[in-house]
């Protein structure tokens, strides 16, 4: 059910916390984490983490099902049929909101536990990603600066998130335990005891496309950051529809 579609958006009342959305910084904190970090800890690296089904990871309480039912046409025997949803559902005002408030809890909790110093043991997933192994680009001349007061006097560990994308900033000696901070926030999460049939949390088809792989060249956000050489272009394919807009714009008056 697509809640657009009906009424729930005009009637629902304004409780949900909405500075629990905060990725509209996203790419700037980004940046500056990546712009501070000291080139003496080696090269700069990112890494995605997807968390999946998205807002369907998310329960309703019992009250707030049925605040959200909706009546649906009848079957072939014309018995009334009421959809009764037990997740967050798509196309409600303020399933953005409360969804952002798990994720960015998880971010939160992953930076707590970098900054505590916090072992976390191996995560399942490790092994899957480690397979990928890191893709460093080499460092451009162009892209050295003079030492500045402002950058990091110890490696790179960052995390962030815009919705259910998680990005990680590290370096070769922060790479390992920022990846761990991340997967086992994401668990804590949304569930720390997961049952033996829970699809996974993280998406793996992402992973196995090299999202988790650390790497100096990476497509965060909509834009292809280059560590190495200090870039941020628009991937080719943006950039290729980019100057077929602006064309279709030349001959108009």
């Amino acid at each position: 059910m697509d809640y657009t579609l009906n009424n729930v958006n005009q009637t629902s009342i304004p409780l949900a916390k909405l500075h629990a959305m905060q990725f509209g910084n996203a790419l700037h904190r980004i940046l500056h984490g990546l712009a501070y970090a000291h080139p003496d800890f080696g090269p700069i690296l990112m890494a995605k983490f997807n968390l999946s089904d998205g807002y369907y990871r998310i329960p309703l309480s019992p009250q707030a099902t049925l605040e959200l039912a909706v009546v649906l046409p009848p079957m072939d025997n014309n018995i009334p049929i009421v959809g009764i949803p037990s997740v967050l559902p798509m196309g409600w005002n303020y399933s953005p909101t409360f969804f952002c408030s798990f994720t960015e809890t998880a971010a939160d909790l992953a930076n707590n536990a970098l900054s505590s110093s916090t072992q976390q043991p191996e995560h399942p997933l490790t092994q899957l990603i480690t397979s990928y192994p890191a893709i460093t680009d080499p460092l451009s001349p162009s892209a050295l600066h003079p030492p500045s007061v402002h950058q990091a006097v110890q490696p790179l560990f960052y995390v962030d998130v815009y919705m259910d994308d998680f990005v990680g900033l590290a370096q070769p000696s922060t790479a390992a335990i920022t990846q761990q901070a991340i997967l086992h926030s994401i668990d804590k999460t949304f569930r720390a005891t997961p049952h033996p049939s829970d699809p996974p949390r993280v998406s793996r088809s992402k992973l196995a496309q090299g999202d988790g792989t650390w790497a100096t060249t990476k497509t965060i956000l909509g834009w292809l950051i280059n560590t190495a050489d200090k870039t941020l272009r628009l991937p080719s394919h943006k950039v290729d529809r980019l100057h077929t807009q602006l064309h279709s714009f030349l001959p108009l008056k």
